[in-house]
């Protein structure tokens, strides 16, 4: 079988080589297979799978994407030989087979072949032919493959430009900065002509929105207190939506965390107590957060896509539920960083998803429930596990409390779901989860026959009936516990967002 090597090139470090065996994690985080020390990789970044005799690529809901030859890596892609791969603009690694390349050499003709010696007796052709046709037919060759490389390259490029919108990250005011005053808040554009206009978000509220290049707006804190909560008395996140020509918004993934020095508030209402807040208070507290916004933001993060709709009455169900999910919840979730980023990064799924998922069932407690037969951060159903195969027929759930066994089980029974309905129709398979995997195919049977456009608007199936109540309740949960667990000050519980953490 042939054995891959990987050569690393990253900026500012030196060229590194390893042998693939197996399965391979990519990311900044240092248990990956390998580990890219950068602040523009992310945590948990992309992962190549060994399927016997392929290796293949797939990006793992990064920041700043992967590519292949320059070709972004949507789903997945099988490696070939001599293939480059490039993890956001930061680093390349270049796949290839020696094995490959020693046979290359020994092909005739080869550079590795040597040229039979000519002895006065080997017979000389009589009849040579000119030495300029040579040459032509090289030019003409060459000439034709240029202009069918250029015409190639030139597809493509409008393919892409075609379909990619547009992106921004903010690059002033940065984390941890203190506004005192009039700042301005500058942005770095890609792909302009994809842009409307940029909307800039503080805590989830608009504040400010720009047209036109270079697109920077003054934050003035004068103008804010009467906008944002709490002011100068606690953090606030600076995020960016993008509107395209069509009216249609997309989520920056890029947060800022900035706070208010001078600006005094004019609320009289006090930030809630991380620790003795009620659920009633910061549920009062998400009144005034853009939780649409939100929400389409971690749906962003999992599939890729911004087109999920949410409505009034679905963002209500998610509000409602956000007290639910206390403070500790952080430092539980970084106790089992490690296995959930293994379990689910080696199935290909995105790893917001893991912990989103284990924050919504069970808050990261790792234990068994006997009463419900449910085990584990996932509090995947006993019955499902055998079912499937994850475990034996006589084994306990109380056997399930090993967080490494319970992270692989949970990430298997979800590339099943995921399978089932794809990546783009994610929140069904949330609403399935519990489900037997034949149950939800039933649904995604149902969901065939509605147009693709409608299964975006999820809570519109849930009032018609195509998806039950209680997997309503499962979706609502888990939007509720992501957009906790990404936004923690805005909920006035404090700590790090959970992304932290990948």
């Amino acid at each position: 079988m042939l054995t891959p090597k990987i050569i690393i090139r990253s900026k500012g470090q030196l060229d590194r080589e390893m042998q693939l065996s197996g399965d391979a994690t990519i990311g900044r985080a240092f248990d990956n297979t390998i580990c890219i020390d950068d602040t523009g990789v992310s945590r948990y970044h992309a992962i190549i799978e060994q399927r016997e005799k392929e290796y293949w690529l797939s990006d793992l809901g990064s920041r700043n994407g992967t590519s292949v030859n320059q070709e972004p890596v949507i789903s997945k892609r099988k490696l070939q030989d001599g293939d480059s791969i490039s993890i956001g603009d930061r680093a390349t690694l270049d796949f290839h087979f020696p094995e490959k390349a020693a046979d290359r050499l020994r092909e005739p003709g080869g550079a590795g072949e040597r040229n039979p010696t000519v002895s006065a007796s080997t017979p000389v052709p009589s009849v040579i032919a000119p030495a300029e046709k040579t040459p032509r037919l090289v030019i003409l060759a060459a000439a034709a493959g240029l202009v069918i490389i250029v015409g190639i390259v030139l597809l493509l490029s409008g393919v892409f430009s075609s379909t990619s919108g547009g992106a921004a990250r903010i690059v002033s005011p940065q984390t941890g900065t203190t506004v005192k005053g009039r700042e301005t808040i500058r942005v770095e554009v890609e792909n302009q002509k994809k842009i409307e206009r940029i909307i800039y978000l503080l805590d989830g509220i608009e504040i400010a929105s720009a047209q036109f290049p270079p697109y920077d707006v003054e934050l003035d804190p004068a103008n804010l207190s009467n906008k944002v909560r709490n002011l100068s008395s606690s953090d606030h996140i600076l995020t960016l939506t993008i509107e395209d020509k069509d009216g249609n918004r997309k989520p920056q993934p890029d947060t800022v965390l900035i706070s208010f020095e001078t600006v005094e508030t004019t609320s009289s209402e006090t930030p809630p107590d991380d620790t003795t807040a009620s659920d009633n208070t910061r549920r009062a507290a998400a009144g005034n957060i853009d939780v649409a916004s939100l929400c389409r933001s971690l749906a962003a993060q999992i599939s890729g896509k911004s087109w999920y709709t949410f409505d009034a009455e679905f963002t209500e169900q998610i509000r409602q539920r956000a007290g639910q999910y206390p403070v500790s919840v952080i430092d539980d979730a970084r106790r089992y960083r490690r296995e959930i980023g293994n379990a689910f990064g080696a199935k290909g799924l995105p790893l917001s998803l893991g912990f989103v998922m284990a924050m919504s069932q069970s808050r990261f407690q790792n234990t068994a429930n006997n009463s419900e037969q449910t085990a584990g951060m996932w509090r995947v159903p006993r019955r499902i596990a055998v079912e499937q195969g994850y475990i034996a027929a006589d084994e306990p759930a109380s056997a399930l409390n090993d967080a490494k066994r319970s992270s692989e089980i949970a990430a298997a029974y979800m590339k099943e779901l995921i399978n089932v309905f794809g990546m783009d129709d994610f929140l069904y398979a949330i609403a399935c989860y519990g489900m037997p995997v034949s149950q939800a195919a039933q649904l995604r049977a149902r969901l065939e026959e509605t147009d693709p456009t409608v299964r975006r608007d999820f809570w519109k199936l849930v009032k018609a009936g195509v998806v039950s109540r209680e997997g309503a309740d499962r979706v609502a949960r888990f939007f509720a516990a992501g957009i906790v667990g990404e936004n923690p000050r805005l909920f006035g519980i404090g700590g790090e967002p959970l992304s932290s953490l990948y």
